[in-house]
């Protein structure tokens, strides 16, 4: 560690001080908030004049706070890298593009750490209010995990915000990526795939798309976890990973959140500085997620019992509108035209 970079990462956290505290000040306010009003609740039986008292543990309040720091962080970080006038200044530092990537990439990580860790402190405060009714030796563990997740789901979207070339185009490119895999798992259910693959452990993995999202370990993880803080006396560990898919699920994200901190440590700094705000042609763009919607919504609405000709259109509709947010405006390459002529007869058939 040089003394250039420690005296970079020092700076850029002071600056960065003000909106770190605003977030951290409205995660503790939220928190409060939230647990203090859903951690009991008292239904009254008027026919019988019975109460029924039941206690929540709501740790899916700090888990919420470190999903909407995984969305905020990566902007607050990386922005500034979009814009050409910044990047004249901030390569003529005497640090290194790398450094610096890594600098603002630990800087990122005390944003989604700081609000998360606080809001966890308090939500288990407030729980102290019931002690007797929970069990507080798996929030350890929990607190752990959620926050290994976190940090893969950060880094899966610093890495795709990096791939673009201006601001918008990031932040598009996190919402896509969020649920890019449920869609294509989705389609995959259809029974046509599934007859050709023909196996058990598919079946089950491709039975609940809900796993593919990239907050499902997060989701997952904690409602386990409130089981076990809740009712102890019924719930063992042994419930919380013995399904195939489930273990697939936590497997597959963790896996792809180490390779994308990894592919963005050696890609940051290496795009030509004259491509910034220019059009975002990475292949982990619009180049690869428009059509990969287009044919995964397609093929889940036309499987589906429930899907209607008018969705399919409005799919089509989309990857138009999608193109033309790609290409800014509606001049579209051979290729594009190529993709949206066999949507349009695949919509026909």
């Amino acid at each position: 560690m040089t003394n250039n970079y420690r005296a970079y990462l020092k700076t850029h956290l002071r600056n960065n001080l003000k909106p770190l505290l605003f977030i951290v000040v409205f995660s503790v306010v939220l928190t409060v908030a939230l647990a203090y009003t859903n951690q009991k609740d008292v239904l009254n039986y008027y026919y019988n004049d019975k109460i029924r008292i039941t206690y929540y543990c709501t740790i899916w309040i700090p888990v919420m706070i470190l999903a909407i720091s995984c969305y905020i962080a990566p902007y607050m970080e990386f922005a500034f890298f979009k814009k050409r006038r910044n990047l004249d200044c901030a390569y003529a530092l005497p640090i290194s593009r790398k450094e610096m990537g890594r600098a603002h990439y630990f800087s990122g990580l005390l944003t989604i750490f700081l609000p998360y860790t606080l809001s966890y402190i308090t939500n288990t405060l407030l729980m102290l209010r019931y002690q007797q009714e929970y069990f507080f030796t798996p929030l350890i563990p929990h607190y752990f995990l959620c926050l290994l997740f976190g940090i893969c789901t950060y880094s899966i979207f610093v890495f795709v915000f990096n791939e673009a070339n201006s601001p918008g185009d990031g932040i598009w490119f996190i919402i896509l990526w969020s649920a890019v895999f449920y869609l294509v798992l989705s389609a995959v259910r259809n029974d046509l795939f599934l007859e050709f693959l023909n196996k058990t452990t598919w079946r089950k993995i491709t039975s609940n798309s809900d796993l593919a999202f990239v907050f499902s370990p997060l989701v997952f993880i904690s409602e386990a976890f409130t089981d076990r803080v809740e009712r102890p006396e019924w719930y063992t560990y042994t419930r919380l990973f013995k399904d195939d898919e489930v273990i697939f699920c936590l497997i597959f994200w963790l896996v792809v959140g180490i390779a994308a901190t990894i592919a963005f440590f050696k890609t940051f700094g290496k795009r030509r500085m004259e491509k910034t705000e220019e059009i975002s042609d990475s292949w982990f763009g619009y180049r690869i997620l428009v059509p990969v919607y287009a044919v995964a919504g397609m093929l889940t609405f036309g499987s589906s019992g429930n899907g209607t000709i008018i969705l399919e259109v409005i799919i089509v509709i989309l990857a138009l509108l999608g193109y033309a947010i790609y290409r800014r405006g509606f001049h579209y390459k051979k290729s594009e035209i190529i993709i949206l002529s066999l949507l349009l007869i695949f919509l026909f058939i």
